[in-house]
């Protein structure tokens, strides 16, 4: 048990250091001159997770209709966007159904998958409720940070915020966390040690290259500090409580979550 430990442990440092060598990738714009999402950080880090969740398709070498049709429910509910980006949306799809082939290897089920209507709608109700005050912290935030305005209270503002916040909320938390979970999963042969290391590992693999994403390299640059602890705040108002709702809840409570502080945000700020 402590060479696999050992073992899976390198596997996800190596996983979480290649993110972490992605986050300085905007500096080789200067020497190549990208342009578009070539020079987007965000994209590199969808395009690194795609690439490894395209691999466990093939290597679980399983086809399950059911997570697929469902992998494409995602897709279509996040196409409802106005803005809906394909590559995102394809790659989301490949990693819901990709995490889904280690869980069933596995024997997740009766965690990720036998859950009946009334307890989706328990979790996705708990997810909303978690999200009450990070999403007021949102908000805030963008007021005292940035200096947007308050705008005039418009109902009709409410359903395009709601289907704009379905993208982020989806992609974010299957590419990111539940396709990642999936792979530290794996990476333990299917039972992750309760050590405080690998509850540790589990944790930063799942928060800070997605949270990291969210700002500019150039900001550790100009002003590290206040980057550093802006982006500890972002771990631990959005990152822990989401990781949490879906290791003890389900995917379904994270989404909740997630898509709940995005929508206050496009509803309430005025861009």
């Amino acid at each position: 048990m402590e060479k696999t430990s050992t073992k899976a442990n390198s596997k996800i440092i190596a996983l979480f250091a290649v993110f972490m060598l992605l986050f300085s990738f905007p500096i080789l714009n200067i020497r190549f001159g990208f342009i578009g999402v070539l020079a987007s950080l965000w994209y590199w880090n969808y395009i690194l997770a795609g690439l490894v969740s395209v691999f466990y398709v093939f290597k679980m070498h399983k086809f399950y209709v059911l997570d697929l049709v469902t992998a494409i429910v995602f897709g279509v509910a996040m196409s409802l966007q106005s803005g809906f980006n394909p590559v995102i949306g394809s790659i989301t799809v490949i990693a819901y159904y990709s995490a889904c082939c280690i869980f069933r290897k596995y024997s997740y089920e009766n965690k990720i998958f036998k859950i009946n209507c009334r307890t989706v709608l328990n979790h996705v109700g708990f997810g909303l409720l978690i999200g009450i005050l990070p999403a007021i912290l949102n908000v805030l935030e963008y007021y005292i940070q940035d200096g947007y305005t308050l705008p005039p209270f418009s109902i009709d503002r409410f359903f395009p915020a709601a289907v704009q916040a379905l993208q982020p909320g989806i992609s974010e938390e299957i590419v990111f966390r539940f396709f990642l979970y999936a792979f530290v999963l794996n990476a333990f042969k299917g039972m992750i040690p309760k050590t405080k290391f690998a509850t540790v590992l589990t944790y930063a693999l799942l928060i800070i290259p997605h949270c990291i994403m969210h700002y500019p390299t150039s900001d550790f640059v100009t002003n590290p500090i206040g980057t550093v602890l802006n982006l500890t705040y972002m771990c631990c108002v959005f990152g822990i409580p989401a990781v949490w709702l879906l290791k003890n809840k389900s995917l379904y409570s994270a989404i909740a979550f997630h898509w709940f502080v995005d929508f206050i945000r496009f509803w309430i700020v005025a861009h």
